[in-house]
C-alpha cells in the first residue's frame, strides 16, 4: 500500500496536469482505430488462481519498478476479476505515465482512453468516487465534437451529460471533493440550459 500510495503521489502531476492536454493537443495524424494489444511479457498466472494478495503484489512491484505497461496488465485484471475498485482508479494514473514514456511503451502496450473509462466505469460503480472524477473530468474536457484530434485513433467527444452522471454521484458522496463535484453539475447544467435555449432561438430564426 505505501508502495501504491508512493506511485500515485508521483504520478498526480502528469494526471491532474495534462491528462486532458494529450486528448485535445495531440495532432490527427493517427486516426485508425487500434487494437490494445497486450505486453509479451506479461504473465497473468500471478492472478490466475484468484489469489487476491498475490495479484496486488505483482501490480505493486510492477509501479515501484515504474514498468507501467505491466502495472497496467495487472491493474485490469485486479479491477474487473477481483473488483478491486482502487486499482479501476490507478489505470488512470498509469494510462498517462504510459504516455509520458510513449516511444518505449507503445511496443508493449496500446491502451485508450476508452478503455480507461471503461475501468474507471467499474470503480465508480464500486463506490471508488476518484475513478467517477476522473471519469466526469474527461468527459468535461473530452475532444470536442468538432475536434478530429484523437488518442490512437479513439476520439473522447465532449459529453456534458455523462460528465454530469458521474459528477453528481461525487456530489452526493461524502468524498472531500464532493462540494467540487456539486459545483461542476450546476456549472455543466447551466451550459446545457443555454445550449437548449440557444437551439430553439436558431430554430425560431430559421422559421420565421
Amino acid at each position: 500500500m505505501k508502495i501504491l500510495k508512493g506511485f500515485l503521489y508521483l504520478i498526480s502531476v502528469i494526471a491532474l496536469c495534462i491528462p486532458l492536454g494529450i486528448v485535445i493537443c495531440q495532432g490527427s495524424e493517427n486516426k485508425t482505430p487500434l487494437r490494445t494489444q497486450e505486453a509479451t511479457v506479461f504473465n497473468d498466472t500471478v492472478c490466475a488462481d484468484g489469489d487476491l494478495e498475490k495479484c496486488l503484489l505483482a501490480r505493486d512491484q510492477s509501479l515501484k519498478q515504474r514498468d507501467f505497461s505491466k502495472a497496467y496488465a495487472y491493474l485490469k485484471i485486479l479491477c474487473e476479476k477481483f473488483k478491486d475498485a482502487n486499482s479501476c482508479y490507478v489505470t488512470y494514473p498509469t494510462f498517462f505515465a504510459m504516455q509520458a514514456n510513449v516511444e518505449k511503451e507503445q511496443k508493449l502496450v496500446r491502451a485508450t482512453l476508452y478503455e480507461v473509462l471503461y475501468y474507471l466505469d467499474i470503480g465508480c460503480n464500486l463506490g471508488n468516487m476518484d475513478s467517477c472524477m476522473a471519469a466526469g473530468k474527461i468527459y468535461e474536457y473530452g475532444v470536442k465534437p468538432s475536434s478530429t484530434t484523437a488518442v490512437y485513433g479513439y476520439a473522447i467527444a465532449y459529453d456534458g451529460l455523462e460528465a454530469i452522471r458521474y459528477f453528481k454521484k461525487v456530489c452526493n458522496s461524502n468524498a472531500e471533493y464532493a462540494d467540487d463535484a456539486c459545483a461542476k453539475v450546476n456549472v455543466l447544467t447551466q451550459e446545457r440550459i443555454k445550449e437548449k435555449q440557444n437551439l430553439k432561438d436558431n430554430f425560431a430564426r430559421l422559421n420565421r
